[in-house]
């Protein structure tokens, strides 16, 4: 464990208004320090699963902050999350939404008393999204959307059109070839069991991406989340150097998940067919 994540751990869960500040302050002093083209120098854990604080915080220092308005689904009990810091340290709105009833229940009861934060139990789908974020109140061009539902993320995302998010982060399913275009079967159903048989391949969001405008930037080195800017940002996507791609690195022990034993089949968006997709 390096220097930067050691430090990170230490920060974890500061109380009080005078820590936030210090708080903030340290994940600033730490950007300096490092290389200016870099994302992966920028890998940063505070209350994120993996680095994906650090790489939000520059990709905002690179595009601006304007509405200070983020939505984050499949956020579980909100103790960890890509828009946790945000909530509880940076003073901004945002909407989170959990479908789990144990999880949900500790995140209501979290937020409850921020008038900042919307928390909602809902189900996640292609069809709910669009109505869930409008009866949420959600600004159509906030800053900051994150996906991570285990399953359906692809088709969810593609669903999105009458909301333009700045920067989105998104799980990819780096067990898949980075450069195949493969997604799972659309399925409201679906509940991830462990292995490597949910969401889509790397290739399959940097092809969504480009249809729905947006510029792939970067992949967190254990290969969970990727990370886009929209190209109406044009002044910050040109800042970008060409991004890193990872296969699945879980822990940063070179950890993968084991094979679906039911062989079930991908959807291959470059023929239209079903296949036993590359690993």
């Amino acid at each position: 464990m390096d220097a930067s994540a050691l430090e990170a751990r230490r920060l974890k869960a500061p109380a009080g208004i005078a820590a936030s500040w210090r708080l903030r302050r340290r994940i600033q002093q730490m950007g300096a320090e490092r290389s200016r083209s870099s994302l992966t120098d920028r890998e940063l854990g505070v209350l994120s699963q993996n680095g994906e604080d650090g790489v939000i915080q520059e990709l905002l220092r690179r595009v601006g902050v304007r509405s200070e308005y983020f939505v984050e689904f499949g956020t579980g009990s909100g103790e960890q999350g890509n828009c946790v810091l945000l909530a509880d340290h940076y003073g901004w709105n945002g909407l989170f939404i959990e479908s789990a009833a144990e999880d949900y229940s500790r995140l209501e009861r979290k937020y409850r008393s921020n008038p900042r934060i919307t928390t909602l139990r809902a189900l996640v789908t292609p069809t709910t999204i669009e109505p869930l974020l409008r009866d949420a109140g959600v600004p159509p061009g906030f800053d900051l959307l994150s996906i991570d539902i285990d399953g359906n993320d692809f088709w969810v995302w593609q669903a999105i059109s009458s909301f333009k998010p700045r920067l989105v982060v998104i799980e990819y399913n780096a067990n898949l070839a980075l450069e195949s275009q493969v997604v799972m079967p659309h399925d409201d159903r679906h509940a991830w069991d462990g292995t490597d048989y949910f969401g889509a391949s790397l290739g399959a969001y940097r092809r969504l991406a480009s249809e729905k405008g947006y510029a792939f930037v970067h992949t967190e080195r254990t290969g969970t989340n990727a990370f886009f800017v929209s190209r109406d940002e044009r002044d910050a996507v040109a800042t970008f150097a060409e991004p890193p791609t990872h296969t699945a690195n879980y822990f940063c022990r070179g950890i993968r998940l084991p094979r679906d034993p039911h062989r079930r089949l991908f959807r291959d968006l470059t023929t239209g067919g079903l296949i036993d997709a590359d690993r």
